[in-house]
């Protein structure tokens, strides 16, 4: 009888802020640094609410934890949330 595990019983990879955010920049041509940047350039608008939403969906951050890792207010993430979602039902 072999003494190896039927599966494999290491936890997924935790996916992080950093980690979602890095994804959503690659899928749009864009760097972390981009996303994370103050410009208001509709293509980085647009990826960095998608990166939001994602980040709110795939973890537990609280709208605060997600605006300081983008340098916005909470009110700015319900914004992208709300619009993101608008986006996704057209």
């Amino acid at each position: 009888m072999s003494a190896e595990p039927f599966f494999d019983l290491a936890p997924p990879p935790r996916l992080t802020m950093r980690t979602i955010a890095f994804r959503v920049a690659e899928k749009h041509g864009l760097t972390l640094d981009d996303l994370r940047s103050p410009s208001r350039r509709r293509p980085l608008v647009v990826a960095r609410q998608e990166a939001m939403h994602e980040i709110r969906q795939a973890t537990t951050q609280s709208l605060p934890a997600i605006g300081r890792f983008f340098d916005r207010d909470h009110t700015t993430v319900i914004h992208a949330l709300e619009r993101h979602a608008a986006r996704l039902q057209a």
